[in-house]
């Protein structure tokens, strides 16, 4: 370890930190490690990450190159498939959880929208929200009947 216990200045948080620990390694700068410290590269990643732009190529990738990505997708779930379902194993309770509070937002987010959709749902399919709400009455008649 060349660079045990240097201390570097992160450019955006203005905080001196422990080298090996705060900033990641680049071939860009003199020392060998990044400007920003992990915690603001974060941050920035983030940013970036949630701008139209950024989306926008995504977007454009994924389309041109969807054959690629799904292929890819598909080669290392079969590489990986017990890493992942270990990993899906042993984080289930913590995956439920972002499930459910991701809904959550999404559904306090997109009211409007979700309730425009549905209407178009009900609207385009009424048979179906009839049968639908025939087999709940009688479901709920069967609940509510006194058993002898």
């Amino acid at each position: 370890m060349k660079n045990a216990g240097a201390v570097k200045t992160c450019i955006s948080c203005n905080k001196s930190m422990n080298l090996d620990k705060f900033f990641y390694k680049s071939k860009a700068s003199a020392d060998g490690r990044a400007y920003y410290c992990i915690p603001c590269t974060k941050v920035k990643q983030e940013m970036y990450r949630k701008s139209e732009r950024a989306r926008l190529r995504e977007k454009e990738y994924y389309k041109k190159n969807i054959g690629k990505i799904t292929k890819y997708a598909k080669e290392y779930y079969k590489e990986n498939m017990d890493v992942i379902k270990a990993y899906k194993r042993k984080n289930t309770e913590k995956i439920k959880k972002y499930k459910k509070e991701h809904s959550k937002t999404y559904v306090k987010e997109n009211a409007d929208k979700l309730k425009e959709s549905r209407k178009a749902y009900v609207k385009k399919n009424p048979e179906k929200i009839k049968e639908y709400n025939r087999k709940w009455r009688a479901k709920k008649s069967d609940l509510t009947l006194p058993s002898k």
